[in-house]
C-alpha cells in the first residue's frame, strides 16, 4: 500500500483495542500484537 507521496502505510499498527498491550511502534492495541504467531501462542497458553 503506498500513498501519493510515497510512503507506505503498515495495517499491522492500525489499534485495533485502545486500551490493549502497549506496542514496540508506541500504539496501544496495534493488530499486529493479536495476529501474529507469538502473540497467538501466549493466548492459547494462557488458556
Amino acid at each position: 500500500m503506498e500513498s501519493i507521496i510515497g510512503q507506505s502505510g503498515e495495517i499491522g499498527h492500525t489499534s485495533i483495542h485502545f486500551s490493549g498491550p502497549k506496542c514496540d511502534c508506541g500504539n496501544t492495541g496495534c493488530l499486529d500484537l493479536y495476529s501474529n504467531i507469538n502473540s497467538f501462542e501466549l493466548i492459547v497458553d494462557r488458556k
